[in-house]
């Protein structure tokens, strides 16, 4: 048996390889990483994720941005979700912004002055991706800013209910309370919160509902 210490060095082109067989295989176990894998990475490089919800006014109502995962991803596919990223050690909430709208929502950082308001925090420990600790911001555009990557769903099409039903759009479970946690303070105007989630995010069966 190859010791992690003996991996770490070896030559570029096989511990590439060995990386490449350790990620498909917790891939095909369900996007796990295993316990003392997961822990020594946060001891690492200790993270949050930042949720960063795009709303906009359209007529008397809103809309939201969701991104809807490849058929191919192996956590999520053919779901929705909002945009975000990973927050490390050291990063600050500018830094956060761009790279969302580098990678993820593809918005500016700053549009006309429209501010990000932080919603909340979400505890999330047994998401399929793990993401534990989960910071909310939100924006409310006055109107559909232009070249958005993802779809502009209407307030009313989205079941906030936890169980990732929605009427048009499948939305990720956790990232329903995601959703629910932004648009009660950035629409409705309520206090931010402390939220837990604890379920699994494994799909939802939406025609037995």
């Amino acid at each position: 048996m190859t010791s992690a210490s003996a991996i770490a060095t070896l030559p570029k082109d096989e511990y590439e390889a060995v990386a490449t067989a350790v990620f498909d295989r917790i891939t095909a176990e369900g996007g796990r990483m295993p316990k003392l894998a997961y822990f020594a990475r946060l001891r690492a490089l200790p993270a949050t994720f930042q949720e960063m919800m795009e709303i906009c006014r359209v007529g008397d109502g809103y809309e939201i941005l969701l991104d809807l995962r490849d058929d191919d991803d192996p956590y999520y596919g053919g779901r929705y979700a909002g945009h975000g990223s990973t927050v490390l050690r050291g990063d600050t909430f500018a830094m956060a912004a761009s790279r969302n709208a580098s990678s993820e929502a593809k918005l500016p950082p700053e549009i006309d002055g429209v501010p990000w308001i932080y919603c909340g925090h979400v505890n999330s420990p047994n998401t399929i991706r793990e993401h534990a600790c989960v910071n909310v911001f939100a924006r409310v555009h006055p109107e559909k800013p232009e070249g958005a990557h993802g779809t502009w769903v209407p307030l009313e099409d989205v079941n906030l209910d936890r169980t990732g039903k929605v009427r048009k759009h499948p939305i990720i479970q956790s990232s329903v309370v995601y959703l629910a946690t932004a648009i009660n303070v950035a629409v409705f105007g309520k206090a931010p919160t402390y939220t837990e989630f604890l379920g699994d995010d494994k799909p939802f069966d939406y025609d037995k509902s």
